[in-house]
């Protein structure tokens, strides 16, 4: 997330010129969900994975069924952006 957030957080500057207050407005705007999304996945994870009685078997029987072929979980982090160009 840091290498797109260096990514985005250029796109801004380059399109605001020396307006930082503008373009730091502009990359909260733009990042403000995927880090929220990043932060609640890695909290729910660290509950999943840490799992214990029955919320462990329930864990490990979800994990059976799952297909390996379409990791779902993560696959919207490591599609990652698109950068939009102006760099």
């Amino acid at each position: 997330m840091a290498i797109e957030d260096t990514v985005v957080l250029a796109e801004k500057v380059a399109a605001a010129g020396n307006d930082f207050n503008r373009a730091f407005l502009a990359y909260q705007r733009d990042r403000m969900n995927r880090s929220a999304r990043m932060v609640l996945s890695s909290r729910f994870f660290g509950e999943y994975i840490h799992a214990d009685r029955g919320a462990r078997e329930l864990r490990n029987e979800l994990a059976r069924r799952r297909d390996p072929a379409n990791p779902w979980e993560a696959d919207w982090l490591y599609r990652g952006i698109e950068p939009d160009g102006r760099l």
